[in-house]
């Protein structure tokens, strides 16, 4: 997120991150100190780089990163909603 913040070169107000795993949610939750090391790792960067209140769970049939592997064909992806604008609760909110 910092590379495309930059990128961008815009004044940005909040960043949310969204993931369809219960599991990496409460990772993200829990201090990396009581995971085990490979996940540890990884949550500990995550802590350093964002704050657990920007992590949110999204269901899977509402996660457009999904798209592509759930077998779209690409005339489908063209007319695909949930690809170019997000979620329903995503294109309300924010």
């Amino acid at each position: 997120m910092e590379k495309v913040k930059e990128a961008l070169n815009l004044q940005i107000r909040a960043v949310h991150f969204w993931s369809d795993s219960t599991i990496v949610i409460s990772w993200i939750h829990r201090e990396s100190r009581e995971l085990k090391t490979f996940v540890a790792n990884r949550v500990y960067k995550i802590h350093q780089l964002s704050s657990c209140d920007q992590w949110h769970h999204i269901a899977s049939e509402q996660n457009p990163a999904d798209v592509l592997s759930r077998g779209l064909l690409p005339e489908e992806l063209r007319d695909d909603s949930l690809w170019w604008h997000g979620f329903e609760l995503l294109q309300s909110t924010y």
